[in-house]
């Protein structure tokens, strides 16, 4: 009898499954999930526009802009493909390492958030920006906008 339970497996306790350790979400995984939305934004897609594209269901997509879910090397290339980005788009400004955000980050200009590229307002006036094709009428955009923050500064101090 004790042959046949060994020979079977009864008796014995089921062996408790051990989940693979979940890695940390490091600075790189949040920046290179941080562009993958920018990006997206910035080509007038949806979540779900995307997630077809690539061929993955719209959550999935929203756990790697979150930085949820790790991208894999070769979703990260579809999803480059897809936009129209160079593989590096994603992790330009990114430490070497990728092991811990930088110890002091870049000061914003007053008034401004890390969330500011990524407002539907900063995407618009982007894709006009870019819609003018004639580089020196670019560049008096800039300075007119630059000359009207400078002349409604100037009004609120008087």
């Amino acid at each position: 009898m004790a042959a046949l339970k060994a020979k079977t497996g009864q008796g014995r306790a089921p062996r408790a499954r051990r989940a693979a350790p979940q890695p940390r979400k490091t600075h790189v995984d949040e920046l290179v999930a941080a562009r993958i939305k920018a990006r997206r934004l910035l080509a007038g897609l949806s979540q779900t526009d995307l997630a077809a594209k690539i061929g993955v269901t719209f959550q999935a997509l929203q756990k790697y802009e979150t930085g949820e879910n790790r991208v894999s090397a070769g979703r990260l290339w579809r999803i480059a493909d897809v936009l129209g980005a160079d593989i590096a788009y994603f992790f330009q400004d990114s430490p070497r390492s990728g092991a811990a955000a930088p110890e002091k980050p870049v000061a914003l200009p007053p008034g401004l958030s890390p969330d500011t590229l990524q407002t539907r307002e900063t995407l618009a006036l982007l894709r006009a920006y870019y819609g003018v094709s004639d580089p020196a009428a670019r560049r008096d955009v800039i300075e007119l906008l630059k000359s009207l923050g400078a002349a409604i500064r100037n009004a609120k101090s008087e």
